[in-house]
């Protein structure tokens, strides 16, 4: 009970960053190691000897103590890392111990299963809601491809991955009830979880459920009463090999495909052999691989990544060659150990261990794209199912009393060793790290609370503080407090302020160097308190690690102008607008003469809003609907044509309900950060067609309340990359308000066009 209650509590995203429901957590876990502990204590003495299980443990806990060893026991991202794994070891121990002694595998199957029916239920209800809004956009042309579920989960792929547990594990369920209804319920559980691992378009989930699939073939026919002639074999395996070619034809140019959802996968693959080869002996330590990918990656506008999207080479980039001997040696006594149990498990069991097997193989299989480790919810699922999986079963109890040998009594002490310190590791330093989090987490509800600018920072700043005197490892609690800081210092012009703000930042810094976003803050900072050197230094830091955002270089450029240094300033400008020409008709480029020149040297490229615009009020109606078929083309996912096709309806008069659904269709795929003016300012002339004078005065307040901007900064997509391997809660804005940001020209200008 204790388990299912935590595995649908831990399915959930919040949980991990929520401080009242990580205390809940930690709670259940701390009564449910005092029971097993109790346990322990009341069994056979033989109970307690070592296994090859025990001893994989072990191996694991060698390999991570090393790596955090020789990366710093100081250092927070890998102490986080470092007691999710010691968590897993510890579940290990404990499902094993509990299935030796007497503990039915199903239980923990169906626990599975229950909780699995939760995140399959929020799956379906995302599924309706977007069918229930596609459906009122007949016309527009919009794809008829339906959003990739994330059940609980908060990731296709990461869904993807439980979806394969719950697939192999319903299917093993069909043999045990005798009724005819029950089974074709499990049959619909298999069938639903089947069609959700389809909708989640996760070709690394498709990839694993073949593997499942083959490999339950080979059980079944290795069990069977069938016997395959070497011509039957032939055939089979000629089937099996066309069928795999096809799917990985399929399935692995696009996960390498840079454009398409492989995120960037083979510069992520070179990046972790890179950092396997600079530490092959220890890796970089326990969580490590999200830093690796900081140094060597612009992020943003590269998605942050925690993981490098294969099992082998995570373990490898993290761990080094110790870790790769664990992995080793986990698959072969895996393999061996299954084995052993199936050949001689009875019937009943084998069923269990039918679907236990496959759903291991299918989530090994997935791992080569993707690594569910970063997540604890699937972590801990994934090493519970192992456990089930490769421990033999329950042992006969013997009540006879027998005088221990040495070895017998220096095995149960090696046990009972790991499993203490794994114990105390995981209760210990989980209620510390509760009580560190506990002031920050609530720091961000008060800024969160709704409360005008600045009330919810006043509050939240003394906690902040706190939160980052007690966690000074954390780069987190560093800049959030800095932030804060640097936030009401500029409100309040107080140099004091502002020179906290700055230690906090250089402090985040020296902890977790490659953060653009801190870098260009903690830049702005210098070149308000007049350190125009310092400045300088900062804002060169920043487009080091942020090179490939053309906003973070940008602001790069106006402290380089602002600091003298006008060359330096120049070619930052001239990169910025040669990577994106449109930004020249943004109004900060007539602002200064340096700025105004380096525009008037770049042939400027007016935005598809504008070139629209232009094309319809010229009567260049041709050319405006090849413009929105081009973009249809290009993207038939985006916001944009669908928008273009009804301002181009409005304007010609055409036919408004169609327009209507046109923009139905825009805010299906809308993006807050791309579209957010064009989409108000057409809705605004739809109203304005329609003669709707309410919703016409809200879409045009709506035109220039860019959600991205506010009082206290700056949201950029994404948010900040390093909170993510922190488990942590982001702040509500990423860069300060003195950061430039983008003006919406086109959504500032057409509303005055419109009058009633």
């Amino acid at each position: 009970m204790g388990l299912c209650a935590l595995g649908l509590t831990a399915g959930l995203d919040t949980p991990v960053v929520t401080a009242p429901l990580r205390i809940v957590s930690l709670a259940v876990i701390t009564t449910l190691l005092a029971i097993w502990w109790l346990a322990r204590f009341r069994r056979p003495a033989e109970a307690d000897q070592p296994s090859v299980i025990d001893g994989l443990a072990a191996f694991w806990l060698v390999a991570i103590a090393i790596a955090w060893l020789a990366n710093g026991l100081e250092n927070r991202r890998s102490s986080i890392g470092a007691w999710y794994e010691a968590l897993a070891l510890l579940l290990l121990l404990l499902l094993a111990d509990l299935i030796r002694r007497g503990m039915p595998r199903r239980w923990l199957i169906d626990g599975l299963l229950l909780t699995g029916a939760v995140w399959m239920a929020m799956g379906v209800i995302e599924f309706i809601v977007w069918l229930a809004n596609w459906l009122q956009t007949s016309g527009s042309g919009l794809p008829f491809l339906p959003v990739r579920p994330l059940g609980l989960l908060g990731n296709p792929n990461s869904f993807a991955t439980g979806l394969l547990a719950l697939l192999f594990l319903s299917v093993a369920r069909l043999t045990g009830p005798k009724r005819t209804i029950v089974r074709i319920g499990w049959l619909g559980y298999a069938a639903l979880a089947l069609a959700l691992l389809f909708l989640t378009q996760s070709r690394g989930g498709w990839f694993g459920a073949a593997a499942g699939i083959a490999a339950g073939s080979v059980l079944l026919f290795r069990f069977s009463r069938w016997r395959l002639t070497p011509r039957q074999i032939g055939a089979l395996m000629a089937i099996l090999i066309v069928m795999g070619s096809l799917l990985a034809i399929f399935v692995i140019p696009a996960l390498f495909r840079v454009t398409g959802r492989g995120d960037n996968r083979p510069d992520i693959y070179r990046i972790a052999i890179q950092s396997f080869l600079q530490q092959p002996l220890t890796g970089h330590g326990p969580n490590s691989f999200g830093l690796q990918l900081l140094e060597n990656q612009s992020i943003p506008p590269q998605p942050a990544h925690l993981h490098a999207h294969d099992l082998p080479l995570h373990v490898a980039a993290e761990l080094g060659l110790p870790g790769l001997l664990a992995l080793l040696a986990t698959l072969l006594i895996s393999i061996r150990l299954y084995w052993q149990h199936w050949t001689t498990a009875t019937a009943a069991e084998r069923s269990l261990l039918f679907g236990l097997g496959t759903a291991c193989i299918a989530i090994a299989a997935h791992s080569l794209f993707d690594v569910i480790a970063t997540q604890p919810s699937l972590f801990l699922m994934d090493v519970g199912l192992l456990a089930a999986a490769i421990t033999p079963v329950a042992i006969q109890q013997k009540r006879i009393a027998i005088t221990p040998s040495p070895r017998h009594r220096a095995g149960r002490m090696a046990v009972t060793l790991l499993a203490t310190a794994l114990t105390l590791f995981v209760i210990v330093a989980g209620w510390q790290g509760e009580i560190a989090y506990w002031p920050y987490w609530s720091a961000v509800q008060m800024v969160n609370s709704g409360a005008p600018f600045p009330t919810g920072w006043l509050a939240a700043r003394p906690l902040l503080e706190e939160a980052a005197s007690h966690d000074t490892q954390s780069p987190v609690t560093q800049a959030a407090a800095g932030y804060a800081d640097g936030l009401l210092s500029a409100r309040k012009a107080d140099p004091d302020l502002r020179q906290r703000a700055i230690g906090y930042y250089e402090q985040a810094l020296t902890v977790e160097p490659p953060n653009a976003i801190n870098w260009l803050n903690l830049a702005l900072l210098y070149s308000q308190a007049g350190r125009s050197e310092d400045a300088i230094r900062a804002a060169r830091q920043s487009i080091r690690y942020g090179a490939d955002d053309p906003l973070l270089v940008l602001n790069s450029g106006l402290i380089f102008e602002q600091c003298g240094q006008f060359d330096e300033a120049r070619a930052t400008y001239r990169a910025v607008l040669m990577a994106v020409p449109d930004w020249a008709v943004q109004p900060i480029w007539q602002s200064s003469a340096l700025r105004h020149t380096v525009a008037e040297q770049i042939a400027a490229t007016p935005p598809d809003a504008q070139q629209l615009l232009t094309r319809i009020n010229t009567g260049q109606l041709q050319a405006a609907r090849d413009q929105i078929a081009e973009n249809y083309a290009n993207d038939r996912l985006g916001a944009q044509p669908y928008i273009d096709q009804a301002l181009l309806l409005i304007r010609t008069h055409g036919d408004l309900t169609l327009a209507s659904h046109d923009l139905n269709a825009a805010r299906m795929v809308f993006d807050p950060f791309q579209d957010w003016a064009w989409f108000f300012t057409v809705r605004a002339e739809l109203d304005a067609a329609q003669e709707n004078h309410l919703q016409y005065d809200r879409d045009t307040a709506l035109i220039a309340a860019d959600p991205s901007i506010a009082p206290d900064g700056i949201t950029l997509p994404g948010g900040n990359g390093p909170t993510v391997a922190y488990f942590m809660i982001d702040l509500p804005r990423t860069l300060l308000p003195a950061a430039w940001h983008l003006v919406s020209v086109v959504g500032s200008s057409v509303p005055a066009e419109l009058v009633f």
